[in-house]
């Protein structure tokens, strides 16, 4: 949706800061009460900055589609009030006309054309939530994936252009599961959805287990009622389509990007249980520019930034949301990894950690080698 104001004009900058003030206090609600997921948070916050999609995963009862729905059913339409959502679980038993709407029969009977009433399938919505993502079968996976890959469906000679911006999708499979049983697969999914995060069994803090024991025992339920508006998302998506990004910051946006990756396979080839959450592409690397202005765009939100919004070296360090498994810190996964009983836990929580590891070590080589090749000791930083 337009605004019709140009960004940096003084009424656009004012409705900036009112959106983004409304973004913060409603992200920030949802921290408070979503202890230790505010990995998963920032993915959602960047992903509806840059019109993208996330999967978030892990293990049953760890509240992952009651977050997800928390946050997409609670962006809501300023004249009307209520949200633009669809939601669905999938099933072995679902098929494309559930997600995408049913088949248009007057069409069919009257032209032998075969078309959907989109408006009542996830296209029709500007948010949809899609639980247990990896239960249906591969087929339809694959052709959903593409139809929210495009946000179009193709019917002969028609294409109908749908209104869908965000799709959160959860599961409670391990990827390193997913792996094993269907590499492919897998691999559709790192191609076509930007954001992913794991959510552990276990909390890393004895504080937050605490914290959630307490509630239950009180029978508290989430108590969320900050307000954002479809039109607040909006002016931030302008302005992070208005980021400036410079030459520089390309250049260190593929550098990185070109170490990882090489990076990543190393750590591949060596363990043939691990395989990179990102699939590295030129459509990734494109991707990856939209990431880090959403990611400027997120850290105005967070602190005031003069106007225009412009991207520098340290906005990489963001880009750890994007090219890799988000999780709990590097400390917190050493942790947990030590807690976990289950051996599937134990071995995600170490390909999120050698991700993690990894992105560290590349951005720290990429600003060093940014700078002229003279020693950089980079500052640490937790999205989030």
């Amino acid at each position: 949706m337009s605004t019709e104001l140009a960004p940096a004009s003084p009424e656009f900058t004012a409705r900036f800061r009112r959106s983004a003030a409304a973004f913060r206090r409603f992200f920030e609600e949802l921290a408070a009460h979503y202890l230790e997921r505010e990995h998963v948070l920032a993915q959602i916050q960047l992903a509806l900055l840059s019109r993208e999609h996330v999967l978030v995963f892990g293990p049953p009862g760890t509240a992952k589609s009651e977050l997800a729905l928390n946050v997409v059913r609670r962006i809501v339409d300023d004249a009307s009030g209520e949200a633009s959502l669809f939601s669905k679980q999938i099933a072995e038993t679902t098929v494309q006309t559930d997600i995408i709407g049913p088949v248009d029969y007057k069409t069919l009977t009257e032209t032998g054309r075969t078309e959907h009433l989109t408006d009542e399938g996830i296209l029709g919505a500007v948010h949809g939530v899609l639980d247990e993502v990896y239960d249906g079968r591969e087929r339809m996976l694959r052709s959903i994936l593409n139809v929210l890959q495009e946000r179009e469906v193709k019917s002969g000679r028609k294409t109908v252009r749908g209104r869908n911006e965000v799709a959160i999708m959860t599961s409670n499979r391990y990827l390193s599961e997913v792996v094993q049983r269907n590499p492919e697969l897998m691999l559709a999914f790192a191609d076509r959805v930007a954001y992913v995060s794991f959510v552990p069994k276990g909390f890393a803090h004895r504080e937050s287990r605490a914290a959630m024991l307490q509630r239950a025992a009180r029978r508290m339920r989430p108590d969320l009622q900050a307000r954002l508006t479809i039109q607040d998302v909006d002016i931030l998506q302008e302005a992070a389509e208005a980021v400036e990004v410079p030459e520089g910051v390309l250049a260190g946006l593929e550098r990185l990007a070109e170490l990882l990756e090489r990076e990543l396979a190393s750590h591949a080839a060596e363990d043939s249980a691990f395989l990179p959450t990102k699939y590295f592409s030129n459509r990734t690397l494109v991707r990856s520019l939209l990431a880090l202005k959403a990611a400027v765009v997120r850290s105005a939100t967070l602190a005031p930034r003069a106007w225009p919004l412009k991207a520098s070296l340290d906005d990489l360090a963001h880009l750890q949301a994007f090219f890799t498994l988000a999780g709990p810190s590097v400390v917190d996964l050493a942790a947990l990894q030590q807690a976990a009983s289950d051996r599937r836990e134990k071995v995600q929580l170490a390909i999120s950690r050698t991700e993690a590891v990894a992105f560290a070590e590349c951005l720290a080589r990429t600003l060093q080698s940014m700078a002229g090749g003279q020693p950089f000791k980079a500052r640490e930083r937790k999205l989030g």
